[in-house]
């Protein structure tokens, strides 16, 4: 009896995992939860007692094997049923109106630099380094977060211990930065909490992520780099501390400024840290270029020739696609003509 209810949980999870690793790309090209929900029309499955419709599908996502309890009426589905029948019927909608637009250009192209930022994030990760990754503007450092999740999720399922969490200029304290990393290890703590003082808030992040391997991704880290401001040197330390513990590794994405301050100033706890483990990215190299140009339908030595020197130019990739898209848009095509001619305009 017990092979049978273990085999039977081997036959769902087989059956969900190609909806779920579906949802994991589509979050990495910059779908949320909620926008699922809306679109897939999940917010019109099972009532109140099964929580708000992004809890169902995030429970769903973590463990598929929920939501299947006994249906009110005779042959109606479960939760978890009826969720999968709307997915699935929602995806191959999905796939024909991409079909229809036929665009040829990938939501995201895999390139030099975001394999190595990859490579940087694993190691972040398996030595519980606190770790900068610096690299100029418009190299893809940003852009290659989602993909590493998505690939996490495939790999670990939804409940994988990798966070990102994104700074600004709003987010410059270090409680602050805490209620960032509480609300992407807890998602579902209750409002309340944000009123906790920042032991409190440290206590919980502790609590949900010992022992999990896990790794937090902090994307615009230049915005507490500024080692002339006291808060900036107290929210570095503070993050320290969860490396320090082993609770988790901190991978921090700038354009190198956090390395530079803090290793100009008296920091040496912080500095001897980051010096042994710190990646630098000089900028876009020749490769990553190409691979641009290849998705794009770009191609001969003239525009390789422009199409390089742009990416190595202010604004990197970020530059140089949005050339693509304004040489489209001009002229309604893309090639070392119109390119040249957007600089005429």
């Amino acid at each position: 009896m017990q092979d049978t209810k273990v085999n039977n949980y081997e036959v769902i999870r087989n059956r969900c995992k190609p909806l779920a690793d579906r949802i994991a790309d589509e979050l990495a090209q910059g779908y949320s939860l909620h926008r699922i929900v809306t679109e897939a029309e999940l917010y019109r499955i099972g009532g109140a007692s099964y929580g708000s419709s992004v809890e169902r599908l995030r429970t769903w996502l973590e463990n598929p094997i929920s939501l299947r309890g006994e249906s009110r009426y005779v042959g109606e589905l479960s939760v978890a049923e009826e969720l999968e029948r709307r997915l699935e019927a929602w995806f191959a909608q999905l796939d024909d109106e991409r079909a229809a637009a036929q665009s040829s250009v990938p939501a995201f192209i895999e390139t030099a630099v975001s394999r190595k930022i990859w490579s940087s994030f694993e190691q972040a990760r398996e030595l519980c380094e606190l770790m900068e990754i610096s690299a100029p503007p418009g190299t893809g450092k940003t852009q290659a977060i989602q993909p590493y999740l998505a690939r996490c999720r495939k790999r670990e399922g939804f409940k994988c211990p990798v966070w990102v969490v994104t700074l600004s200029e709003f987010s410059l304290s270090l409680k602050a930065v805490l209620q960032l990393i509480a609300d992407e290890v807890h998602p579902d703590r209750e409002s309340g909490g944000r009123k906790d003082d920042d032991f409190a808030i440290k206590r919980m992040i502790e609590e949900r992520t010992e022992g999990r391997g896990g790794l937090l991704i902090v994307d615009e880290a230049q915005h507490i780099g500024d080692a002339d401001k006291l808060h900036g040197i107290r929210v570095l330390n503070g993050l320290r501390y969860f490396t320090d513990r082993k609770l988790f590794g901190i991978a921090f994405l700038s354009n190198g400024e956090i390395y530079r301050r803090v290793a100009g100033g008296k920091h040496g706890q912080l500095s001897s840290r980051m010096e042994a483990a710190r990646v630098e990215i000089k900028g876009v190299p020749d490769e990553d270029v190409d691979l641009i140009m290849a998705a794009h339908g770009i191609g001969g030595k003239p525009a390789r020739e422009w199409c390089i020197k742009k990416a190595k130019g202010v604004g990197g990739l970020r530059a140089l696609t949005r050339a693509f898209v304004y040489a489209k848009r001009e002229f309604g095509e893309v090639n070392h003509q119109t390119l040249a001619m957007l600089g005429r305009l």
